[in-house]
């Protein structure tokens, strides 16, 4: 719901303990990210605030071993 929607772009950008990376375009949707203190890299594909159709090239294979190009089709 909406009431409980947390904006990563928001919450990231606020954050002083978290440093975005520069990200290469064909690593598709991730954004990558670096945890200062301790120099650990992560990354987020924030689906929800962040629309990334355009740029995905993910696969995906679901529990039952069907592959899929999105999540959210058929």
């Amino acid at each position: 719901s909406r009431d409980k929607f947390l904006d990563l772009n928001a919450y990231f950008r606020s954050r002083t303990d978290v440093m975005p990376m520069d990200s290469d375009e064909k690593e598709g949707p991730c954004k990558d990210f670096i945890h200062i203190a301790t120099g650990k890299k992560f990354g987020i594909i924030n689906a929800i605030s962040e629309h990334f159709c355009s740029t995905c090239n993910r696969l995906r294979v679901t529990s039952e071993g069907i592959l899929k190009t999105c999540l959210h089709d058929d």
